[in-house]
């Protein structure tokens, strides 16, 4: 394993469902630390902690803190790992303060340690191939459009809109802000509409570079979950995946328009919450000035469109 120890911060819905299962799978129980203001045995962990500072001295060093915490408290209990010597995990959206992420850079280079965003949908490999393809043809794509549709907020969750911390803005629409950096392109063009009475959002920009390639997105609250992301040639070709923000294990579907022949074809993709944990920390040190400018574009992007929804930053 790329860590000898890992500590989870946050024991939320997310965290026990989708984290702490991998975790264990991967690691044997006493490796294994928890900090919470509630302490949870379901799994048998032993290292469990009250606070962050608490669970240093028992962690030491060589050990990966993974904060799943509501976005308003990642500053702060970063700031203490990193400080501390700690490489750190940080659930998305992983700030939504530019200056703090800032900070957390500089402290980061200084100590020598890592920041790491946890984009779990990153780790597709059809994923990637939509990226490097992107890249790739960059003078022929016409236009990107994606939809991001939730039927519901799940309950016990942080999101409330009162916010942008708290707001499907930064938890939904950090998604294809990511994947537009990902793949290259400047974010300053992107704006934003809203109709707040239905909890939804649409990012859209008709020049996302010089070649004037078009973008928007939907996303928020909806009748029926909808995740996909659809890339139009200027020859109308087009290729499609579904679902595309996703990060466990299960089929995504593939639309492919070649001259208006369709073909669709079914792509398996393994546990993305497990094959992030299994990256090598050399593999990790090699990405992380570009993962930080993407990290600072996609907050910069969230911080200017959330005033002009008015979202207050906490």
């Amino acid at each position: 394993m790329p860590w000898p120890k890992v500590c989870l911060v946050g024991l939320g819905n997310h965290a026990k469902t989708k984290l702490l299962p991998i975790l264990v799978e991967l690691y044997d129980l006493n490796q294994i630390s928890t900090v919470s203001s509630q302490i949870n045995n379901a799994n048998n962990i032993k290292n469990n902690f009250y606070s962050i500072s608490e669970s240093f001295p028992h962690n030491k060093s060589n050990c990966l803190y993974i904060l799943s915490s509501p976005p308003k408290y990642h500053y702060s209990q970063a700031k203490a790992a990193l400080l501390a010597g700690f490489d750190v995990m940080v659930e998305k959206p992983c700030f939504i303060d530019s200056s703090e992420l800032q900070d957390l850079i500089q402290i980061a280079k200084s100590k020598k340690v890592l920041l790491i965003e946890m984009m779990m949908y990153l780790q597709n490999k059809i994923v990637n191939i939509f990226i490097n393809n992107l890249r790739f043809d960059i003078n022929k794509i016409k236009s990107i459009r994606s939809q991001f549709i939730i039927p519901s907020i799940p309950l016990g969750t942080f999101r409330n809109e009162k916010s942008l911390s708290s707001s499907l803005l930064a938890d939904i629409g950090c998604y294809p802000l990511n994947f537009l950096s990902e793949s290259g392109f400047d974010l300053r063009e992107v704006e934003i509409e809203t109709d707040k009475n239905l909890n939804k959002y649409f990012f859209y920009s008709k020049k996302l570079n010089d070649n004037h390639t078009s973008f928007s997105c939907e996303f928020g609250l909806g009748n029926n979950y909808s995740n996909y992301i659809k890339i139009i040639y200027k020859n109308d070709n087009f290729i499609q995946l579904s679902p595309f923000y996703y990060g466990r294990k299960g089929k995504r579907e593939l639309t492919i328009n070649m001259n208006n022949n369709i073909k669709i074809r079914n792509v398996i993709e393994e546990n993305c919450f497990k094959k992030i944990f299994l990256i090598s920390r050399n593999q990790w040190c090699k990405t992380q000035n570009t993962r930080f400018h993407n990290m600072i574009q996609v907050t910069e992007t969230l911080q200017k469109l959330s005033k002009q929804v008015n979202l207050p930053s906490n």
